[in-house]
């Protein structure tokens, strides 16, 4: 019943109406199962595209970071956020615009190491004043989620909480 209502769908949208079609997301001019593929894909992939130069679509990644005593090791390509109370072992959003990082994190043990992550060779860790280089984070692991890979920063805090510094490179 599906094919055939796809179908039908799919030769309405050929009818010759010069207006664009409803559901022909990937701008073919036929609404079929590559519009459902694409549909997916977006989804997947956090939504939204953006120009390409000379035209066409790309899709944007969207970023997030993390900050906890427990080393990230992967993440879900749809993490849960804490983006309200910014506490321990918890991914935050970034979005697909890099933006300079500036929160404390709390809820953790004194005397564990925190880590934070981050979109890999786009963030330098920094003194509050987002500025100053902080040169006593180190980098111990790289993960990947998605398409986009992540440096995992030991902070050498040991501290109940985290002050998170880092300026967009």
């Amino acid at each position: 019943m599906a094919a055939v209502l796809l179908s039908s769908v799919s030769a309405f949208a050929q009818s010759g109406n010069n207006e664009p079609l409803k559901g022909d997301v990937n701008e073919d001019g036929t609404v079929d199962v590559a519009d459902i593929t694409a549909v997916i894909k977006i989804m997947r992939d956090g939504g939204g595209t953006a120009e390409q130069p000379g035209g066409g679509t790309a899709e944007q990644p969207k970023y997030y970071w993390y900050a906890g005593q427990t080393q990230p090791t992967s993440m879900s390509e749809t993490p849960t956020v804490d983006d309200t109370n910014f506490t321990n072992n918890k991914w935050h959003t970034i979005g697909t615009t890099l933006t300079n990082i500036g929160k404390l994190v709390r809820g953790g043990v004194a005397g564990n190491t925190w880590y934070v992550a981050v979109p890999k060779d786009k963030y330098q860790p920094t003194a509050d004043d987002l500025s100053t280089p902080d040169t006593s984070w180190t980098i111990v692991d790289t993960i990947t989620v998605g398409t986009v890979q992540y440096s995992v920063y030991d902070t050498a805090i040991e501290y109940n909480r985290c002050a998170t510094y880092l300026k967009v490179k």
